[in-house]
């Protein structure tokens, strides 16, 4: 789950001028250029049926709200200026989660 506000990897040379401030977050096609690639069901001609996109999709049934509790989060963290972290990636199968944390060195290193 990305949160960014650029496409533009060169801005994120300048996401630091000020130490504590960053003023640029990698958008999330830019963390996964694979967001953009179409699924196979996405693709003209496909022949899948809606029940067989929707078994290719499966997803849990609480995903969405943890994705929006997550969000809701990140928001408020940014909108009150203590967002410490741009993207939260989480697997509910096995109840972990990992951030990546706004540091110089991450930011820079989205840079593909």
């Amino acid at each position: 789950m990305p949160l960014g506000s650029t496409n533009d990897p060169d801005y994120l040379n300048d996401a630091f001028k000020v130490p504590t401030f960053c003023a640029a977050l990698p958008s999330p096609a830019l963390q996964h250029p694979e967001l953009l690639k179409p699924m196979p069901e996405e693709r003209k001609g496909t022949q899948m049926s809606c029940a067989q996109i929707t078994a290719a999709n499966f997803q849990a049934l609480t995903v969405n709200k943890q994705v929006a509790a997550h969000a809701a989060a990140m928001l408020r963290q940014l909108l009150t200026r203590e967002l410490r972290y741009y993207a939260l990636y989480f697997d509910q199968a096995s109840g972990t989660a990992h951030a990546k944390y706004l540091t110089p060195e991450n930011i820079v290193s989205t840079r593909r």
